[in-house]
Formats: C-alpha cells, sequence, structure tokens
C-alpha cells in the first residue's frame, strides 16, 4: 500500500472536495470530552465542509477536519493527526 503525510492527504482532499468530487479515507476515533475511542472508521464518500460558525468556539479546532458523509448527508469531523487512510494510502504524520 502507498504512502502520503497526512497534510498531503488534506491538501488532495481539498483539491477534490473544490471540484465537487468524493474521496475515501479512514480515522481512528477519538473523544477529547469522553477521554476514548470507538475505534477505527471508514467512510467511502465524503467531501470536506467548511467549519459551521457554531463550531468556531470547539476546541483544537485548528487540527479538526470538517467532512460530509456523503451517502447518509451527515456532518462530522475528526482529527488531522488520527487519519490513517486516504482513497487506499496509509497516511503518516511526516
Amino acid at each position: 500500500m502507498a504512502e502520503i503525510s497526512v497534510y498531503d492527504a488534506v491538501e488532495e482532499m481539498r483539491a477534490i472536495s473544490n471540484k465537487g468530487g468524493t474521496f475515501s479515507f479512514s480515522f481512528m476515533t477519538y473523544s477529547s470530552s469522553k477521554g476514548k475511542s470507538e475505534g477505527i472508521r471508514h467512510f467511502d464518500k465524503v467531501q470536506l465542509r467548511r467549519r459551521a460558525s457554531a463550531e468556531d468556539d470547539l476546541k483544537n479546532k485548528d487540527i479538526l477536519l470538517f467532512f460530509t458523509d456523503t451517502n447518509t448527508d451527515e456532518l462530522r469531523r475528526c482529527y488531522y493527526p488520527l487519519i490513517m487512510t486516504f482513497n487506499g494510502q496509509t497516511c503518516k504524520l511526516k
């Protein structure tokens, strides 16, 4: 499996989303309020979205990735450092 840096993956995610396309990715979940993970989540059709104004006060918002699961239209988010794969490539923090 090919490798890509998390930061390069996010840039590619932005480019794909800006063109109206979708991508797949997975990440390790983490709830800072609960202090625990619910495991790995995989999404197969995703587009990035802008942070909603109600989300402007979020702690750690600078390392949060805001996205829409286009299969369900659910608004979601994850932490950049916890991204594990992007379009079949393994993501590394480098």
